[in-house]
């Protein structure tokens, strides 16, 4: 289905039951438009909100859910219920047409969680990831009453997760925070070492990387040694540490410069960054 088709049926079908609806302000109105004009806008507007509104709720489902679903029929759904309501609206004086609307369709789309939450009772890390999704959505943390209510999950659960959850990265990275680096160390050690020499250097690079490493953070510890010595992906380790993986990708880069420089300074070596932090 063409997108740009499939939205525009819906603006034709809204424009005329619309007409004579109040609409809220949109930033996006020129000053110069016409009533024609600033109907239009906000119509799309409010349509656009409305998919939108119904993609957010749809990532917020599980991850086993999403993988058999659609994310398009969370939006016809939302367009449905856009046009049923839109179809049964009484204008009220002091009321905006399409603030009511997006309160039917949140609600309605809620309700839809609930239902397939009851069926489908979900996991601590799906719970996990409808917690960081409504933040985002409502911009501030949702309370432990509301994620119960929405999944149906007990309040006494949900504290547990939120406990857990909080210092999750950090509790995985404390436990695990420890890396026999000796075996690593001394097995490249065994293939690269081309002469005395070179095995006498590369013994005391090791001893130098493991120095600096005991000197980092635990978390900073652990990303770098997951990614640079134990060769895992950014993905695997966002699964072990619940983070987005951009995050942890960010987390993970850092880590390592400060790694490097740490190892570079016992060498005396100073590198760019540490040469503008003395000049600045």
């Amino acid at each position: 289905m063409d997108d740009g088709i499939y939205v525009e049926g819906i603006f034709n079908k809204l424009s005329e039951i619309t007409r004579s609806f109040t609409f809220s302000e949109i930033k996006e109105e020129p000053e110069e438009a016409t009533q024609a004009e600033r109907h239009r806008l906000r119509l799309l507007a409010l349509i656009t909100t409305a998919r939108k509104m119904a993609k957010r709720r749809f990532r917020q489902m599980p991850e086993d859910f999403r993988a058999v679903h659609a994310e398009e029929d969370w939006i016809q759904e939302a367009m449905l219920i856009l046009i049923t309501e839109s179809c049964k609206y009484k204008p009220k004086e002091g009321y905006y047409y399409d603030k009511y609307i997006l309160s039917i369709i949140r609600w309605r789309l809620t309700d839809l969680q609930r239902f397939i939450f009851s069926e489908n009772p979900p996991f601590d890390d799906d719970i996990r990831n409808l917690i960081r999704s409504k933040a985002r959505e409502l911009k501030r943390e949702p309370s432990p009453e509301e994620i119960s209510d929405l999944t149906g999950v007990s309040l006494e659960d949900i504290h547990r997760i939120l406990h857990e959850g909080v210092s999750h990265t950090r509790r995985v990275a404390r436990e695990n925070a420890t890396i026999d680096l000796n075996e690593w160390s001394e097995e490249q050690a065994g293939r690269s070492a081309s002469s005395p020499e070179d095995a006498c250097l590369q013994k005391e690079f090791r001893v130098i990387v493991i120095e600096c490493l005991s000197g980092m953070k635990s978390y900073d510890r652990y990303v770098v040694i997951q990614r640079y010595f134990a060769r895992l992906s950014y993905p695997d380790i966002s699964k072990i540490v619940l983070e987005a993986v951009e995050t942890t990708r960010t987390h993970c880069r850092r880590a390592f410069v400060h790694l490097r420089d740490c190892v570079l300074s016992r060498y005396e070596i100073r590198t760019p960054v540490l040469e503008e932090q003395t000049n600045g």
